[in-house]
């Protein structure tokens, strides 16, 4: 941007300006000294503004990073990642190897009852309980 600067007038007669004569700088004279001035938008307010912009994004990254692991610490997981096939509610009479029997693939019985002992932390159930089921 540049100034301009106005040209210095004389009053010889009350209510009449005149013009001075140019005064015009031959080689080598000083010029007067350039200020610079800062373009708009590089205040504090510009500075102030960028700096919620940069809070505003953290925090909502920090939001969805919060979103995420809380969705994914709520989705079920697959009996392959946990090992497990579910649960069993025992009933009157029922017996580990009953359930075993019932849940195991043919021929797998016995060791589907150690799976069982193991999990549910051993062989004496009552009606009523939760088993955990072992993954066949």
């Amino acid at each position: 941007m540049v100034a301009i600067a106005s040209l210095p007038t004389t009053v010889t007669t009350p209510g009449r300006a005149h013009r001075a004569p140019a005064h015009r700088p031959g080689p080598g004279a000083c010029r007067p000294a350039l200020t610079l001035v800062p373009p708009v938008g590089s205040g504090a307010a510009t500075s102030s503004r960028r700096s919620l912009i940069s809070v505003l994004g953290a925090a909502l990254l920090a939001l969805a990073v919060v979103l995420a692991v809380g969705y994914l610490a709520t989705t079920p997981t697959t009996s392959a990642a946990t090992g497990l096939d579910g649960t069993h509610v025992v009933a009157e009479g029922d017996t580990m190897w009953s359930v075993a029997v019932a849940h195991a693939p043919a021929g797998e019985a016995a060791g589907y009852v150690e799976r069982l002992v193991e999990l549910n932390g051993g062989a004496t159930v009552t009606p009523g309980q939760e088993l955990l089921l072992p993954s066949r």
